[in-house]
């Protein structure tokens, strides 16, 4: 039986979170009737992308998973 090697682009991973993100706080931005620069929308997007790399990274335990992703948070 032969093994099958799964690749994963970083770069694909990161832009495609990214644009997802983007869409998804405009749509809240708009829900909510609130005014906010389009630079900030950019800006939280590039931190959901840079947060799905985090699949990437080594098993972690479970409390530092946790407070990494209330670090993202309150960010």
């Amino acid at each position: 039986m032969r093994k099958i090697k799964q690749v994963v682009y970083v770069d694909v991973l990161f832009c495609l979170n990214m644009i997802i993100s983007f869409f998804l706080i405009s749509a809240a931005k708009s829900l909510c009737s609130r005014r906010v620069r389009t630079w900030r929308v950019l800006l939280a997007a590039m931190l959901g992308g840079a947060y799905s790399l985090s699949v990437l990274l080594p098993e972690m335990p479970a409390a530092l998973s946790i407070a990494a992703g209330c670090g993202f948070l309150l960010v």
